[in-house]
């Protein structure tokens, strides 16, 4: 799966190009990169100028792809996030890859979601910090920001690498205490960039 911004054109595109062609190469799915782009401009000729879209495109076993879009709504000026009581296994290899097999993201996501939250925050067996189910995490502590090193087990965000390339972010291991005690908390993806969070350690919905 790649989930993309369109934004008077497809954002990081080379990067999530790149990033499903070796995810493809890495399981021994057919991906051709040519064929990728022409279903994109398919979809695009279906955009309205001004509008900015979420682009989800997955690439089925056979080197099929399916292309769905969404228009962006307005986001909320203060969001929450949870952390879920299950630990995920830095050792699993379909942490470090975006494909369909997410089941616990997907179910918590859900839960939480439901209950007024904009993510839900995962930590690995050893209690590192590791992502959340649709973003990266990125902490503010005495004016440096922070993400957690890929090897506590989570995704190479494409917008987290662009802020890492960038040396606006560094990578370290953070545990819970350091998350807990972050001077800001933000969470990173590639449509919605960098966005403000609070956390919540419970699991009670969110007033509005």
């Amino acid at each position: 799966i790649e989930t993309i911004l369109w934004d008077s054109g497809f954002k990081f595109l080379r990067e999530h190009l790149n990033r499903i062609r070796a995810s493809a190469g890495y399981f021994g799915y057919p991906c051709s990169l040519k064929y990728l782009l022409k279903e994109l401009k398919k979809a695009e000729e279906k955009f309205v100028k001004g509008r900015r879209y979420k682009v989800r495109m997955l690439l089925n076993n056979k080197g099929v792809v399916n292309i769905e879009y969404l228009k962006i709504k307005r986001q909320d000026a203060l969001v929450y996030v949870a952390i879920s009581k299950y630990r995920v296994d830095s050792e699993d290899i379909l942490l470090y890859h975006k494909t369909t097999n997410r089941a616990l993201y997907d179910r918590e996501y859900t839960f939480y979601k439901a209950l007024g939250y904009y993510d839900v925050i995962f930590l690995n067996s050893r209690g590192e910090v590791t992502e959340g189910a649709i973003s990266n995490v990125i902490i503010k502590k005495n004016n440096n920001l922070y993400t957690p090193a890929l090897s506590s087990g989570l995704l190479a965000g494409i917008y987290r690498g662009y802020l890492l390339k960038k040396g606006l972010v560094k990578e370290k291991k953070i545990t819970l205490s350091e998350f807990l005690s972050a001077d800001k908390v933000y969470l990173s993806n590639s449509v919605r960039g960098m966005v403000e969070v609070r956390v919540k350690k419970s699991n009670k919905p969110i007033d509005k």
